[in-house]
């Protein structure tokens, strides 16, 4: 950790809350284009709350179980507020 604290920044390595606020960020305002797809893989832990997040922002999401059966991908399609 001691040689990563030393070149990484402190955004890239510390959320700085709960630990959702790339995910808060991405479902708020997607780089996408018009029909843009976002993939992304669930932190266990939050899984359930990162998926409430897309819900809100997204007419279509799907999550996808691991190999173990753990909810572990999150698929979202049709953003609601397209510029």
């Amino acid at each position: 950790l001691e040689n990563v604290l030393a070149y990484e920044p402190e955004t890239a390595l510390f959320d700085g809350g709960d630990g959702l606020s790339f995910y808060r960020l991405l479902s708020e305002k997607p780089p996408l284009l018009d029909d843009g797809v976002v993939f992304c893989e669930l932190p266990a832990p939050a899984a359930e709350k990162v998926e409430q997040l897309f819900r809100r922002s997204f007419e279509e999401v799907t999550v996808k179980p691991d190999l173990a059966g753990r909810t572990r991908y999150l698929i979202a399609r049709e953003w609601r507020d397209k510029l």
